[in-house]
């Protein structure tokens, strides 16, 4: 998994967290009230503590369907805890590209309680349009030497949730950014890369999580 696609992944967990209302509605409707948007605000996600491993939750995801299911996460690696915490834009050391570019609000990302190792992910909630994404600053510590350049400033904002979201909804997302890879001998590999992301609210039902029990959740379909 990429550095990007990870930061994407988180995005979706959030809104599964977030989609948590008053239990036995059949289909939740998630609004931006719902979302991480606010300063102050964080959540933790686990992983395991092994490198280079992969857990297989594929008996875990359900399918597309229209009959309500459920999803069960109560179990599972604990070993590494991450930590997503909600600034303003301004209050972060690298974010004058990102607010010259539209960006009010950060995801500030801790791995494992690394501060030396911060990354951030930078966004607007924008009350018409949703949940607009403006690019990542990624240190190369926290990249693995991948990125010869910390900082990615999408060219235009990408959209990656609208204001409301019912099952049965799709939306795309399209944006184009540029980065250096570091390639060792080779040197440093510029890359153009055009990002189209495809959602769809495919499923909905109860999602069970660990210390929070169960809540209402819509399960979105993302292809890049």
């Amino acid at each position: 998994m990429n550095t990007i696609s990870a930061f994407r992944q988180t995005l979706s967990c959030a809104a599964a967290l977030a989609a948590g209302v008053a239990a036995g509605q059949a289909q939740v409707t998630i609004t931006s009230a719902d979302m991480f948007n606010q300063v102050g605000q964080y959540y933790l996600t686990y992983a395991n503590s092994t490198n280079n491993s992969t857990v297989d939750v594929s008996s875990l995801l359900g399918t597309a369907s229209g009959t309500a299911q459920l999803w069960d996460f109560t179990a599972g690696s604990q070993d590494v805890t991450n930590r997503y915490d909600y600034l303003a834009a301004t209050n972060t050391p690298y974010g004058a590209d990102f607010v010259a570019a539209g960006a009010k609000m950060a995801q500030q990302i801790t791995v494992d309680g690394n501060t030396n190792g911060l990354s951030w992910f930078y966004f607007t909630q924008d009350p018409v349009k949703g949940y607009l994404e403006y690019g990542t600053y990624i240190p190369t510590n926290a990249s693995n030497g991948l990125l010869a350049s910390p900082e990615i400033v999408y060219t235009g904002p990408l959209l990656d949730w609208p204001t409301s979201i019912h099952y049965g909804d799709s939306w795309v997302g399209t944006t184009v950014f540029y980065m250096n890879l570091e390639e060792g001998t080779n040197g440093t590999i510029p890359i153009e890369v055009s990002n189209t992301l495809t959602f769809t609210v495919d499923a909905y039902g109860l999602l069970n999580l660990p210390n929070l029990g169960f809540m209402n959740c819509l399960r979105v379909h993302e292809l890049t």
